[in-house]
């Protein structure tokens, strides 16, 4: 079996907080670690912070622009309802499903909405 450097991130936790200054070494190839390279694994997107508020903000910046292109378009009233229930909802729902986002969050998107 051979070690895949770019599919690898390392994470050093010492009494409850990231260790920046332990690296690990596989075969004389420096690991990096989870703040200098994130990870994507099923569409979740994993850091150093160990908290999700970040994409709570993330996902309420994508409804606020989201929504601001929708109402740009030129096109008639019915088609943009067309396209927040068809395009906009479902590509927001991934994000809240993954991660814990707060429901004063959620409840900002829905007021956007």
């Amino acid at each position: 079996m051979e070690f895949k450097l770019k599919k690898s991130r390392s994470l050093s936790i010492r009494r409850g907080k990231v260790d920046e200054a332990t690296t690990f070494t596989v075969a004389e190839q420096q690991i990096p670690t989870v703040s200098e390279e994130l990870i994507k694994s099923l569409e979740r997107w994993y850091d150093s912070s160990k908290k999700d508020t970040r994409r709570g903000a993330e996902t309420l910046e994508l409804a606020s622009e989201s929504l601001v292109a929708i109402n740009k378009c030129g096109l008639q009233g019915k088609f943009k309802i067309w396209c927040l229930q068809f395009m906009l909802i479902p590509k927001l729902l991934w994000p809240l499903l993954v991660y814990d986002i707060c429901s004063s969050t959620v409840e900002a998107i829905e007021a956007k909405i």
